[in-house]
């Protein structure tokens, strides 16, 4: 807690400075953590709601004497769980490529930088070239993800 030992008229306001600028990094932390809950609620909400609203839909077309085929899909058809551990293989691949990539342009970005301007003695970042390799490379796997499934579901 600070306090401000300053000689005033008021004692009162004393304490409400020293209160106010104490209570400024837990508002800070307060601020994040309601933003956190906030969030997850919506989510929870959200997905509470579409589940809860879809099984009383299902359990009234049930009671309502309709085939409980109506339920799947014939076009879907039933993965032995590989797609998903070749998209994300092949993801976190593409992401650390897209981070070693990053790299290696953010370095071509700041030698140029320095040449224009020699007198710059600061460090200087180039964080956009992360973001634009990660989510390159990251792209390209699931599309290529895809058509790897679209192939192997011909055969």
């Amino acid at each position: 807690m600070i306090k401000i030992f300053k000689k005033t008229a008021f004692p009162c306001n004393l304490t409400l400075i020293s209160l106010v600028k104490a209570n400024k990094t837990n508002l800070k932390i307060m601020e994040a953590a309601l933003v956190f809950i906030s969030a997850f609620a919506t989510i929870f909400g959200i997905l509470f709601y579409y589940f809860k609203t879809r099984n009383a839909e299902r359990l009234a077309l049930i009671q309502a004497g309709a085939d409980a085929s109506l339920f799947t899909s014939p076009h879907r058809k039933r993965r032995n769980g590989y797609f998903i551990v070749m998209m994300f293989g092949l993801v976190f691949i593409a992401i650390g490529l897209g981070i070693w990539a990053g790299y290696f342009i953010e370095s071509q970005m700041l030698n140029t930088y320095l040449e224009r301007n020699p007198d710059y003695k600061f460090n200087k970042d180039f964080p956009q070239a992360y973001f634009i390799a990660i989510f390159t490379f990251a792209g390209t796997a699931l599309i290529a993800s895809y058509l790897l499934d679209r192939k192997l579901n011909k055969e």
